[in-house]
């Protein structure tokens, strides 16, 4: 069974790839299929849920996906895909995200049990659109809004890919999202400018 990496990678407007910010998903497939499909079908499913006229993540130019097959190195991507440009919007805090967590059930044949800890995996969202962070909590309609992305994930490639959580490589089986903003400090900018006082 061959396993998979795919780089889903959300472009900053400053052009710097230091701002870019960067989730990876795993896959297996048993039947070798071609992978642009699966990279094809990520970076729709990441500009269909969270870009254009969603609104619903601001401060990026597009979604580019980079397909790996795991082995060792020099290891070339097989597919890539250069996301749509997105519609500018302004961005509000970089560190504000939110985390679609996932899970796998059982561990796939021939794996040990007892792998609980390497069945789980994050996803984390953002940064937002500088409409959305409105609240204290994340609300209902964004908790659904990363829900319906993870369903897209999980289809991702059609039928001859699994996605899998972890170095357990257990199919992903459970989504959820909690009413609770994480904060990513490795996602917000260095600083420009300095403001001082003498007193």
């Amino acid at each position: 069974m061959a396993a998979y990496t795919a780089q889903v990678i959300a472009r900053a407007l400053s052009g710097l790839a230091r701002d870019d910010t960067v989730n990876t998903l795993h896959f297996t497939s048993g039947a070798n299929p071609g992978t642009q499909p699966l990279a094809d079908d990520l970076e729709a499913a990441f500009r269909t849920k969270l870009g254009g006229a969603t609104q619903i993540c601001g401060g990026m130019k597009r979604w580019d996906v980079k397909v790996y097959e795991d082995g060792p190195a020099p290891n070339p991507p097989k597919s890539e895909k250069i996301g749509a440009t997105q519609p500018v919007y302004e961005s509000g805090p970089r560190e504000v995200a939110l985390c679609l967590s996932f899970k796998g059930s059982e561990p796939l044949s021939g794996l040990p049990a007892g792998l609980t800890q390497k069945q789980r995996g994050r996803i984390y969202i953002g940064p937002f659109h500088s409409s959305q962070p409105s609240s204290s909590r994340p609300n209902s309609f964004l908790r659904t809004v990363l829900l319906d992305l993870g369903s897209l994930i999980k289809t991702a490639g059609g039928s001859g890919f699994l996605w899998v959580a972890g170095s357990a490589q257990v199919e992903v089986s459970k989504l959820w999202v909690d009413d609770e903003w994480d904060t990513q400090r490795r996602r917000g900018f260095r600083p420009t400018t300095r403001s001082e006082r003498t007193v």
